[in-house]
């Protein structure tokens, strides 16, 4: 067996490797976050309620009465 052979040999089994481990990777990490997102639904309930703002989703929680409105902003990703 010459050493170009074995070479290319090695090369297309770390291809085919490859070729395995990428969609295998990506469906792993597809449930992985599934099953995160459904626990933290259920640990964690949405208080108020969503709003569509054009495909987007908002969520406002509105409490008390009379004047005046004191509006809390969350900002930069707090």
């Amino acid at each position: 067996m010459s050493l170009r052979f074995s070479i290319r040999l090695a090369l297309k089994r770390i291809l085919k490797v490859i070729a395995v481990a990428i969609p295998v990777a990506i469906g792993v990490g597809y449930i992985y976050e599934d099953a995160g997102e459904r626990a933290d639904r259920q640990r964690l309930p949405q208080i108020g309620q969503a709003i569509d703002l054009g495909g987007r989703t908002m969520n406002i929680f509105c409490s008390g009465e009379g004047s005046p409105a004191v509006i809390f902003d969350s900002g930069a990703g707090a």
